[in-house]
């Protein structure tokens, strides 16, 4: 299922307490998503980190910051 996304550039991260924001699907466990989510090496202020992003095509990558779809990790 594709569902309703809220996205941010890749350039906009946000500071918060413990250190950049992550982009919502790093930890979103939703079986059923077909939204175009792949993984990437992105560059977060110059330290190369694998994140999942919003491919809408080849040279437009966004980070999702909201979703109707999303399903977080149930362990504490």
């Amino acid at each position: 299922m594709e569902y309703e996304v809220k996205l941010a550039p890749l350039d906009k991260s946000a500071t918060i307490p413990g250190g950049f924001f992550e982009p919502l699907c790093n930890s979103c466990t939703a079986p059923d998503c077909t939204n175009p989510i792949r993984e990437m090496t992105v560059s977060v202020v110059g330290i190369q980190k694998k994140q999942r992003v919003y491919v809408l095509n080849e040279t437009v990558i966004r980070q999702v910051v909201g979703c109707k779809g999303y399903v977080g990790d149930a362990t504490p």
